[in-house]
């Protein structure tokens, strides 16, 4: 086993072929996909309709999301509102008024003051009125917490002010957005929880505070309709410590109750206390059974008669065997009289309550009670429960019972019936907005969900070029699989999509993959779900006009999974496919697409790619590689598996001898993960393993290799080349076909900038690019770097956004050495967009002297057509006297009017480039003239624009 050492040669000659990039064109697919939806609120409109609030985010932006249903669940409008592009917004209470006119209470973020509250006044067709931005004064993150109307109809917001310490901020606004009064607490880190209004339009909070040490205390306040602080009352800080007050209720008859937890020792229970107006207590009730855990309480609501309900969760802890009593999950509901008699109580049983679950709870004008909690099944099923004034049970329903859900809150229509609102999962963390309303049984009426399009997280996985200079990119977002053809101008041609509809599914994040076969068809390689168990692979043949020839199944036997790792094709045109069912198997198919013969191999590799060449078949599987005949038989079988500890491959290639060289990640002992590059022989002999390990003895690891003309091996990765932090590298080597280090290159962001490797590709002239990858966080870019063989840097391309990750995911070089690189960014309220980006490389003239030909020679100009460069190559013969031959080059339009001379100079043999730019001039059909002594030829050209 050799050791790598860093060594600096130059052995080789080069042809430099470029000395600078220029980006030409960027193009963006924005797939019809969404992000998650979330509904926050809902209320019943005077119209028998309903009002619900959220917001849509992808995790990294969001909008406000207001939407208004009629009675029979029929969306009548919808609202969004962003204060600008890639805003952050949202929305999380709505009230309205006697007039139908409605308000919402949400969040902003800016860039200066942070997360603000967001108000604003919609009328009852939507229109928005009126906007307004609350900001405390620490500039922090600011948290609306609950949102009413007084009785006189100003608005009520509370909510937390997030610097290193919370403070509760209460704003008071007209109906017309003038605020009248803020009030902060300031004397104390305090956070608020929920609030009510009496008769007077006296405000009482509830919430909890601190001191500044570790321990916190409940608290409830009152601020008069002034905005005048008037008391606070703490709870006890004693062994048995009132640590947070979750609710607050003052009744229609002005009594006041709050609802809060103790703790003592490892446990807690629920409390509930009855207060007078000046913050005195007429009365408090331990709220406690035999239950070894927490009680956490929720909420407070009161009926006609004054009577008042509270709900809380009952968590045990779990101590092995244990009474049925002591392990009670799922949650209380409870009820007093004003007099501070306990009722009744009720336990929802849930056994997988180990969180702490929330339930809503809401009372009607008949005094029955409506629950919204979890009763859990594997599919986190929410329920709506109803019961009476004495605490019967009236009838149950189902909030989401095919989904994983969340719920978010509980309103009553019109009619004193349910409505629920919150989010359902639609496949892999992201969610659909959900409204559901319910009749007296508690039966849905209707449910309406929310999906939003066209603003989503769409990448791109591969790049390839046909023999025309065309371009394909292969793309995805979660439920779309997108095939985009661009002509040789970056000019779109068509989309070809795999959609949600006809049953794609990305499976565990699969990448859709492509390859060409010698007729320019195109395979698409995506994976779709024929049933609510299994998952299918499906290729595509796609002609070079978009239509899809036909397509090829696999599917796993007994509804088991099937999984595509790697495709590839031959030089006849027959595809070959790797990947996983009940077993591994690598496959060939005709170019009509029957199957020819299949192989399997008991591993289920991971880490998957073949390589066919000279009708031999190479497979990478993890740390093995296996070659097969033509007929599928296995020639032989190596494995890399030096010590104990975990190796495995991540790319590999063949080189012109026909060895193989793979590299990837192999555990050694005492320095973690190292580069490992192993080459084998044509019998598959293992010839020389190395290990490469950088400066932290941690996680490094080798994903891309290349082989030069002259056999030496380009291997790209990423490494943690700091003493000081464990940020990644890119660490491009160069070995010889023994498997010597000839140079070292690192690329990084110091001091803690994070680069993560892509590809290493080589031209024709062994010059190297390599690239960032996913996970890269230099600048939020694409990079793109290049060496001369010898090493020397020539340059390096960034494409950056201020704000947001850009990642690439793949380049290539095409035929006339430009440059085009695909990946994901972020877009102007779009998401992460398809992003692929061409690049030129053609600076003046570009001479490679090394080439001996015997005659002049003038080549069609390529792209053509073009917009606006193109490339026109030609030659000047060996046996010209040296620096004798002037050479004119020389552009007409197409009525024979010269319009530049590009070349005018003398000319030693070899072979030239120049790019003409018909920037400023218009589409139509121009000529380029040679004149070299006596050699004189004319070709035509199109601008196409």
């Amino acid at each position: 086993m050799k050791i790598l050492i860093l060594i600096f040669l130059n052995l080789y000659s080069y042809h430099a072929y470029s000395s600078d990039i220029n980006l030409e064109s960027v193009r963006t697919i924005n797939g019809n996909s969404g992000v998650s939806d979330y509904c926050l609120d809902a209320v019943a409109s005077s119209d028998g309709g309903i009002l619900a609030a959220g917001y849509s985010s992808d995790g990294f932006t969001a909008y406000a999301l207001l939407l208004k249903y009629n009675s029979s669940g029929q969306r009548e409008w919808l609202k969004t509102y962003r204060d600008r592009i890639n805003g952050t917004n949202s929305y999380s209470k709505i009230s309205t008024d006697a007039s139908g006119n409605l308000y919402v209470v949400g969040g902003l973020l800016d860039d200066i003051t942070g997360y603000d509250i967001l108000l604003q006044k919609f009328s009852s067709t939507g229109d928005l009125l009126w906007t307004r931005i609350i900001n405390s004064i620490s500039n922090s993150s600011d948290s609306p917490v609950d949102f009413k109307r007084d009785n006189l109809g100003n608005l009520l917001i509370l909510f937390n002010e997030q610097e290193n310490n919370s403070h509760i901020n209460l704003v008071k606004s007209d109906i017309n957005g003038n605020i009248l009064w803020h009030y902060r607490l300031a004397d104390s880190i305090s956070t608020g929880t929920s609030m009510s209004i009496d008769s007077l339009n006296n405000i009482y909070i509830s919430g909890n505070r601190s001191d500044g040490s570790f321990s916190t205390y409940a608290c409830i306040l009152k601020i008069d309709a002034n905005g005048n602080f008037r008391w606070i009352r703490d709870g006890d800080h004693g062994s048995e410590r009132e640590y947070s007050y979750s609710d607050v209720k003052v009744t229609s008859k002005n009594e006041i109750y709050v609802l809060g937890n103790k703790q003592f020792g490892f446990y807690q229970i629920m409390k509930i206390i009855k207060i007078d107006s000046t913050g005195n207590s007429l009365w408090h009730n331990d709220i406690n059974i035999n239950l070894q855990g927490r009680m956490i309480s929720k909420e407070l609501e009161a009926d006609s008669s004054g009577k008042i309900y509270f709900t809380g969760s009952l968590i045990p802890i779990v101590t092995g065997i244990q009474s049925f009593e002591a392990y009670l999950p799922g949650y209380i509901l409870g009820k007093f009289s004003p007099s501070g008699d306990s009722v009744w109580s009720r336990f929802i049983f849930n056994p997988d309550i180990f969180s702490d679950d929330d339930i809503f709870m809401k009372i009607n004008n008949k005094n029955n009670i409506n629950i919204l909690c979890y009763l859990r099944d594997v599919k986190q099923i929410g329920k709506i429960l109803k019961f009476n004034a004495d605490g019967d049970s009236l009838a149950a329903g189902d909030f989401n019972n095919d989904a994983y859900g969340k719920m978010s809150s509980l309103a009553l229509d019109i009619n004193g019936n349910p409505v629920a609102c919150g989010e359902k999962i639609q496949k892999y963390n992201d969610y659909d907005h959900i409204v559901k309303t319910y009749n007296t049984n508690c039966q849905a009426n209707w449910e309406s969900k929310y999906d939003s399009r066209g603003f989503s997280n769409d990448a791109a996985g591969k790049v390839l070029e046909d023999l025309n200079g065309n371009i394909y990119v292969a793309g995805y977002n979660i439920r779309q699989a997108i095939l985009i053809k661009y002509d040789a101008a970056m000019t779109e041609q068509w989309k070809y999509i795999v959609s949600d509809s006809v049953g794609y599914e990305p499976y565990y994040n699969f990448v859709p993959s492509i390859v060409l076969d010698p007729s320019n068809n195109i395979y698409f390689a995506t994976s779709v779900k024929k049933d609510s168990t299994a998952y299918d692979i499906k290729i595509s043949k796609i002609d070079p006009s978009g239509v899809n020839l036909f397509s090829i199944i696999i599917a796993s036997p007994a509804n088991n999974t099937a999984m595509l790792r790697a495709i590839a094709t031959d030089d006849n045109g027959y595809l070959y496919v790797s990947g996983a069912t009940d077993v591994g198997f690598i496959s060939k198919y005709s170019p009509s697409g029957n199957r020819i013969w299949v192989s399997n191999y008991n591993d289920f590799y991971y880490y998957q790619k073949i390589i066919v060449k000279n009708d031999t078949v190479y497979f990478m599987g993890d740390n093995s590689i296996i070659k097969y005949n033509s007929d599928g038989n296995q020639l032989w079988v190596s494995t890399f598996q030096p010590n104990s500890f975990v190796n495995y491959f991540r790319d590999f290639k063949v080189d012109k001898q026909n060895n193989v060289i793979a590299c990837g990640s192999g555990v050694v002992e005492n320095q973690s993960e190292n580069y490992i590059i192993v080459k084998y022989d044509n019998d598959g002999n293992q010839i020389w393993g190395n290990y490469y390990n950088g400066l932290r003895n941690s996680g490094d690891d080798a994903k891309s290799i290349a082989i030069d003309s002259l056999n030496n091996i380009l291997v790209s990765g990423s490494a943690k080349e700091f003493s000081a932090n464990y940020q990644e590298s890119i660490t491009l080597l160069k070995l010889n076909p023994e498997g010597d280090q000839i140079w070292k290159k690192i690329i990084s962001s110091p001091p803690a900038g994070r680069i993560m490797s892509g590809i290493v590709k080589l031209d024709k002239y062994d010059n190297v690019y390599v690239s960032s990858g996913s996970g890269s966080y230099v600048n939020f870019s694409y990079l793109l770097v290049k060496y001369r063989s010898n090493g020397d840097s020539l340059w390096s391309s960034v494409y950056n956004h201020s704000r947001f990750a850009n990642i690439s995911s793949d380049f290539l070089l095409t035929k006339n050495n430009d440059i085009v690189m695909t990946g994901k960014a972020y877009g102007d309220n779009t998401g992460y967009d398809i992003t692929t980006l061409k690049y030129s490389q053609t600076v003046g003239i570009n001479t490679n002297n090394s080439i001996i030909v015997n005659e002049y020679s003038l080549s069609q100009n390529f792209p053509n057509p073009f917009n606006p460069k193109t490339i026109i190559n030609y030659v000047i013969p060996s046996n010209v006297k040296r620096q004798t031959s002037n050479v004119k080059l020389i552009i007409y339009n197409s009525l024979g009017k010269q319009i530049t001379t590009l070349v005018n100079r003398k000319h030693n043999p070899g072979s030239y480039s120049v790019e003409f730019n018909g920037e400023g001039l218009p589409s139509g059909i121009y000529f380029y003239k040679i004149e070299a002594g006596d050699f004189v030829e004319t070709k035509r050209m199109v601008l196409l624009k």
